[in-house]
């Protein structure tokens, strides 16, 4: 009965599958210090950074909290284990993002060499 609460405060909360620590390193990582702090990305548990820098990200459009989900399920779609979101820059790659974008667990994104990317 007990765990039955907890794993539905953690549902209504959205714990489940996020991670305060990614979220605040990629956040700072990627943004200036008055953007990150808006916390415009959130991020799940499972997730790898390859070659992050300031500016390989780009919000094109108004910067809210938690903005954007990378690597987060609302509902379990496949297997949760062994699963790992990709977020992978090559020299000069950007990414560019609207507002209001899941990026479900699983997915890679890889923006090479002076590429840009827009989702």
């Amino acid at each position: 009965m007990c765990s039955k609460f907890f794993n539905y405060l953690k549902l209504i909360v959205g714990l489940g599958n996020y991670s305060v620590w990614n979220t605040i390193y990629l956040n700072f990582k990627v943004f200036s210090f008055d953007e990150a702090r808006i916390l415009p990305i959130k991020v799940g548990k499972h997730m790898e950074f390859v070659n992050l820098r300031k500016g390989c990200i780009k919000i094109d459009g108004k910067m809210e909290k938690y903005t954007i989900r990378l690597g987060i399920s609302p509902v379990s779609m496949f297997a949760e284990r062994d699963c790992c979101t990709l977020l992978r820059f090559g020299n000069k790659g950007v990414i560019h993002f609207g507002n209001n974008v899941d990026v479900y667990s699983g997915c890679s994104l890889l923006a090479g060499y002076e590429s840009d990317m827009y989702i």
